[in-house]
């Protein structure tokens, strides 16, 4: 009941962003999905080092530390409500993962280079261009250390994965595929995306489509009316008359408009004759 309780938690909190609220409500999709990827390749690493490798060293170790720490990251959220810090932990917390692992899976030539355009993209989408271009230099400067610590020193071991033919292949096999699935759900999250704004905008427009017509009805009507009928803006500025009141107070369409109808009256006497009621509306 515990574990339901959690998931309801976070099903509440995504329920809780305003509808309207198109960016948040999608950023935290991509968010959940990111996370149970993520965590799925941080556990595959996990188990690789200890039972297919058989190494246990202290990057498995840390790897398994990681995975924790997004899977707690993602069900604390709804508890602190900052999804500002939730998106960086994650972000930041996959860009260490695959430094550390890349240090024992060969370093330029690891696998797990495959995942930082996954990164970079998330990194985009979750935090926006500032943010998206500062994780895009971490990424370069990692390639760039990599290369260097590959070429020049002995920092780089393929303890994660193995050193022989056959458990490198199979480890760039993986990798391919839930690099693949990464890239899949950030996809499906821009198709997805796109699709919801399209029918918002489509709703909207609709909406706005009858209130001008239902409008369009009312200054017919108010422009026909015999009454005199004024439309103000919030300065008490006449924006709009109709004809009933350029009839009964004498003053044009030009003069009015643009112009506070009270101190035009205190200027001009109105002869009793033209006693009439003025609608007034503040905009």
């Amino acid at each position: 009941m515990r574990n339901l309780n959690i998931f309801k938690n976070n099903e509440k909190y995504h329920n809780s962003i305003p509808a309207d609220d198109l960016i948040a409500r999608q950023r935290y999709r991509l968010f959940r999905t990111t996370t149970i990827t993520a965590a799925t390749v941080i556990f595959y690493a996990f188990f690789q080092s200890w039972y297919v490798v058989d190494v246990g060293n202290f990057a498995g170790i840390l790897i398994g530390i990681l995975g924790l720490v997004l899977v707690a990251n993602f069900f604390y959220l709804p508890f602190h409500k900052n999804h500002r810090l939730a998106y960086y932990v994650i972000v930041l917390g996959a860009f260490t993962t695959l430094h550390i692992i890349s240090y024992y899976s060969g370093g330029i030539r690891a696998s797990a280079i495959m995942y930082m355009a996954g990164l970079m993209l998330l990194g985009y989408m979750l935090l926006g261009n500032a943010a998206g271009k500062i994780v895009f230099t971490l990424i370069a400067l990692n390639i760039v250390f990599f290369w260097y610590a590959t070429e020049y020193t002995d920092l780089i071991s393929y303890a994660l994965i193995g050193d022989t033919a056959e458990l490198i292949n199979f480890d760039y096999l993986t990798t391919f595929f839930l690099a693949m699935l990464i890239l899949s759900a950030q996809m499906n999250y821009l198709e997805s995306g796109k699709n919801v704004v399209i029918e918002r905008i489509t709703v909207q427009r609709n909406e706005l489509r009858e209130a001008n017509k239902e409008l369009h009805k009312l200054s017919i009507v108010a422009s026909k009316a015999d009454n005199a009928i004024i439309i103000t803006n919030s300065n008490g500025n006449a924006e709009w008359v109709n004809d009933g009141f350029v009839r009964l107070t004498g003053f044009s369409f030009d003069d009015i408009v643009g112009n506070n109808p009270h101190h035009l009256f205190n200027r001009k006497k109105i002869k009793s004759k033209y006693n009439c009621r003025i609608r007034s509306s503040h905009l």
